[in-house]
C-alpha cells in the first residue's frame, strides 16, 4: 500500500504526531503496543498498522455483520457500509474530561465519565451542574440537528479544561 503508506507519512509530517481511528472505534484497546507514556500516538506508518491490527475493537469495525448486530435490516435491501481511515492529530488528554452521553427517544436521558476512575474533583454539585449544562447545550446544539430522525444512540465528548465546552 504505498500510496496510503505515502499519506500517512504526510498527515504525521503536518500534525507531528496522528491518532487513528476508523468509522466507529479506535484501537484503544491496543494501546499497549505503543510506549505506554503516550497511548495511542503514533508518529510512523507502522504505529498506525500495528495498532489497527491489534485491535479487537478494530476487527468489530471491519465486519459488516458486527457493525449492525442487534439493528433492524430489511434483509431485501442490506445497509451500505463505507469504512473511513480517520487519522487526527494527537494530543494527550486529560481522561477525567472524556464522556459519553446516551439518547433514547430522542432525548438526552444519561451521562457518564468514561474513565471509571474516581475523580474527586468532579463529584461536587457546582462541577456537576456545569458539567450537565455544558453537555446539554453540546448535544442541543452540534448533535441532536445532525441526528434528526434518530431515536436512540450514544456519543461520546471531551470536554475542555474549564468544562464549559465539549
Amino acid at each position: 500500500f504505498p500510496d496510503l503508506d505515502e499519506r500517512i507519512r504526510q498527515i504525521i509530517k503536518e500534525y507531528g504526531a496522528i491518532f487513528p481511528k476508523l468509522n466507529f472505534y479506535s484501537p484503544k484497546d491496543a494501546s499497549w503496543v505503543l510506549p505506554p507514556s503516550s497511548p495511542l500516538k503514533c508518529t510512523s506508518p507502522s504505529d498506525v498498522y500495528i495498532l489497527l491490527k491489534s485491535s479487537d475493537f478494530i476487527s468489530h469495525d471491519l465486519s459488516i455483520d458486527a457493525i449492525f448486530e442487534g439493528c433492524q435490516c430489511d434483509p431485501s435491501n442490506p445497509p451500505s457500509y463505507q469504512l473511513e481511515l480517520v487519522l487526527r492529530k494527537w494530543y494527550s488528554i486529560d481522561r477525567s474530561r472524556e464522556f459519553r452521553c446516551f439518547v433514547r427517544e430522542g432525548r438526552l436521558i444519561g451521562i457518564s465519565q468514561r474513565d471509571t476512575n474516581l475523580y474527586d474533583p468532579m463529584n461536587e454539585p457546582k462541577t456537576q451542574n456545569k458539567i450537565l449544562e455544558t453537555l446539554w447545550h453540546f448535544w442541543e446544539e452540534k448533535i441532536e440537528s445532525e441526528w434528526h430522525g434518530q431515536q436512540d444512540y450514544g456519543f461520546n465528548v471531551l470536554m475542555t479544561r474549564d468544562l464549559s465546552r465539549g
